[in-house]
């Protein structure tokens, strides 16, 4: 694969990982520990950041098939396998 196809890749896979770890943050952390008093989970959160977040997910995993599809040597193929499995790991675990 040509280096900067390679590295166009690599940085998608970064920036879509970061808005991806960033949009899935509950945005009423912030209150609960200004104010102990108020209950975890008091408020309800509506849930987008988390559709966004797989609407991320899938394209980290598009941009990770496409690098599997091209790359020709199998370090890369398999670098590939292991980046997209730690952006589904991060997803559903954050």
């Amino acid at each position: 694969m040509n280096k900067w196809l390679r590295a166009t890749l690599i940085i998608c896979y970064l920036v879509f990982l970061f808005f991806m770890y960033t949009v899935t943050i509950d945005k009423y952390e912030m209150m609960y520990e200004i104010d102990p008093s108020i209950p975890t989970g008091a408020f309800n959160n509506d849930g987008a950041g988390r559709v966004v977040g797989g609407f991320l997910l899938g394209m980290i995993i598009c941009v990770q098939t496409l690098s599997l599809i091209l790359e020709k040597t199998n370090k890369w193929k398999l670098l590939s396998v292991i980046l997209a499995l730690i952006a589904v790991f991060l997803y559903v675990f954050r």
